[in-house]
């Protein structure tokens, strides 16, 4: 998938080993490469299998992946038009952009 980034920090803590290491230490850091790897490596989201990928409790077409097990990363699709299922869902096995939004630690 094509990885676009929220902000500019959210880019350097995905993108900068050194930089996640200081702010999450070396374990989230390490598991964060892998689910961005994750994400790059998958043609849809409907292939992400590491991370417990799911839905968030919003209706605005976001999903969350586990990072470690202390931290979560929320994503969104970045697409100008939407595909959408005969509910008016967003159609994951048709998004292959997603804006990473925010990386939380999950209390």
């Amino acid at each position: 998938m094509e990885l676009s980034f929220r902000t500019r920090e959210i880019r350097l803590l995905c993108e900068n080993p050194s930089k996640a290491e200081s702010t999450f230490g070396l374990a989230v850091s390490e598991y964060l490469r892998r689910r961005i790897a994750d994400l790059h490596a998958a043609r849809t989201v409907d292939d992400l299998v590491a991370g417990y990928p799911r839905f968030t409790d919003d209706t605005h077409g976001k999903m969350r992946i586990d990072i470690a097990g202390t931290h979560e990363l929320l994503f969104q699709p970045n697409h100008q038009s939407l595909s959408r299922d005969s509910a008016g869902l967003v159609d994951w096995t048709r998004i292959h952009r997603i804006q990473i939004v925010e990386i939380e630690e999950v209390s």
